[in-house]
């Protein structure tokens, strides 16, 4: 795992600006870098998650767990206390 911050690696993966990405969200130039070099706050998250595509996850880990994996489903109902119902018990 990186410990170069999640918006740091994209801005350069990609090619852009600091200048350019503040614009894009909407903030002046000092302000996107200091969230680049510590943490974008949390009402702002989903603007940037937005604009870059960086999960929420990796921005604001603190607030933002990352997902899990749901596990795969097996083609049966798992719970036994729930019924299947054919298509003319649902009405179609």
């Amino acid at each position: 795992m990186s410990t170069e911050p999640p918006l740091r690696l994209y801005r350069e993966a990609n090619g852009h600006s600091v200048a350019s990405l503040a614009r894009l969200v909407g903030v002046n130039r000092s302000t996107f870098l200091r969230w680049e070099e510590r943490r974008v706050p949390a009402e702002r998250v989903l603007d940037v998650e937005r604009v870059t595509g960086v999960p929420r996850h990796e921005l604001r880990p603190d607030l933002y767990p990352a997902p899990t994996l749901a596990p795969a489903a097996s083609g049966e109902n798992d719970n036994p206390a729930v019924e299947s119902l054919t298509p003319e018990e649902c009405g179609e």
